[in-house]
């Protein structure tokens, strides 16, 4: 059939996307809330001492009644008694109010205890999720009045600094997610001229998955981010990476931020979300949230389309979409992604980018989307276009 203009896409809902990203998604992972436990205690003993308190043990467990099983539960009486005297005081409390907290944390950037407990106290600061009444922590005010302290341009600091450390990668991406919904955050944080934002997010996001790929291709991990917590805590500052920038480019007027979109993909996201959504392919967080991002950076831009299948991005946005044929949140940010990357435009030989994608087999993974949610009329309508569109 002759080629014709297809209808103008639908962006899709911000309002049903900001809450799914608020309940799905909000604060850290499990695994991201577990630091080094050097960073957590110090010992109170001295290692010298063991034999004697071998030796102690083996007395009190002969001359015990119970023997052995009562032995067992004094001890674990005095384990966690042990373990709470143990705890060192935090260095950085959130009880210190927001202005304490980001004065102290920009003069001890450099000493990784103060950064721990600093970002564990504007974790706590920043939150206000869970419906927990605060008097510091928590409210829209409290997270207005972190960005006006200079709370974005402190955790770029963080991440410039802290780049090899996922631990404390995630924790700081954490916090900028919370705060990047602000128009104030969104201008100081990710003004294109100024800050370094973009460029520190997504170094963030290629060394987590430099140093995940590297362990990966040894243990045969690939494609999925494996369950010790290196590898969870690298495919959540790729999630996290993806949600900040497409956040950035997020708003009812698409347009506006163009000149940010231009910045975020010469600096490189579409390689760091490509590769992210390609090493963790059975990450379902991963690649809806690369998938968003990719829209959201690309729609009503060219020039970033173009560059987005120049990239190779067909075949991972299909091959994501046949693994995850049952996740519709995947499979609606895959197609909106493809339906707006290959409909008509000025200066665009979008009929060449169509063929390059049905030789890649979006018809399978279309029809698979079509068929998996009948009961979705965007998504239908979509799929019938893009299909229509071989006839």
């Amino acid at each position: 059939m002759a080629e014709e203009e297809w209808d103008e896409i639908v962006p899709l809902d911000e309002a049903a996307v900001a809450e799914e990203s608020r309940f799905d998604f909000e604060g850290l992972s499990d695994t991201a809330k577990t630091l080094n436990s050097d960073l957590e205690t110090s010992s109170l003993f001295d290692w010298g001492i063991l034999p004697y308190l071998l030796a102690t043990f083996v007395v009190i467990v002969l001359v015990t009644p119970g023997g052995l099983q009562e032995v067992k539960g004094w001890f674990s009486v005095l384990a966690h008694l042990g373990s709470w005297f143990m705890k060192r005081a935090p260095k950085i409390s959130a009880d210190e109010g927001p202005s304490a907290v980001i004065t102290k944390l920009g003069v001890k950037l450099n000493e990784q205890e103060y950064v721990v407990d600093g970002l564990r106290a504007l974790l706590e600061l920043s939150d206000g999720s869970d419906g927990r009444p605060r008097k510091k922590a928590g409210s829209p005010e409290v997270q207005a009045k972190l960005v006006r302290l200079g709370v974005c341009p402190l955790l770029v600091q963080i991440l410039e600094r802290w780049v090899e450390d996922p631990t404390l990668t995630v924790r700081a991406l954490t916090i900028i997610k919370r705060l990047i919904h602000l128009e104030n955050a969104k201008a100081v944080f990710l003004a294109p001229s100024e800050s370094g934002a973009v460029a520190a997010v997504l170094a963030a996001m290629q060394a987590a998955l430099g140093q995940d790929s590297q362990a990966g291709q040894k243990g045969g991990q690939a494609g999925e981010a494996g369950n010790d917590r290196r590898s969870q805590r690298a495919a959540e500052v790729q999630r996290l990476g993806a949600i900040i920038l497409g956040s950035a480019c997020d708003g009812k007027n698409a347009e506006a931020t163009n000149d940010l979109k231009t910045v975020i993909v010469d600096e490189g996201f579409l390689k760091a979300a490509l590769a992210a959504m390609d090493w963790y392919q059975n990450h379902a967080g991963v690649g809806q949230w690369c998938l968003w991002a990719l829209f959201n950076v690309t729609y009503l831009h060219d020039s970033n389309k173009v560059d987005l299948i120049r990239n190779g991005a067909l075949s991972i946005v299909i091959r994501t979409m046949e693994v995850h044929e049952n996740y519709f949140t995947i499979q609606r940010q895959a197609v909106a992604l493809l339906f707006s990357c290959l409909m008509q435009s000025e200066g665009v030989d979008f009929v060449r980018m169509r063929e390059v994608a049905y030789a890649q087999g979006m018809t399978q993974a279309v029809t698979a989307a079509k068929k998996a949610h009948p009961n979705n009329p965007d998504l239908q309508r979509m799929c019938e276009q893009i299909l229509s569109a071989k006839e």
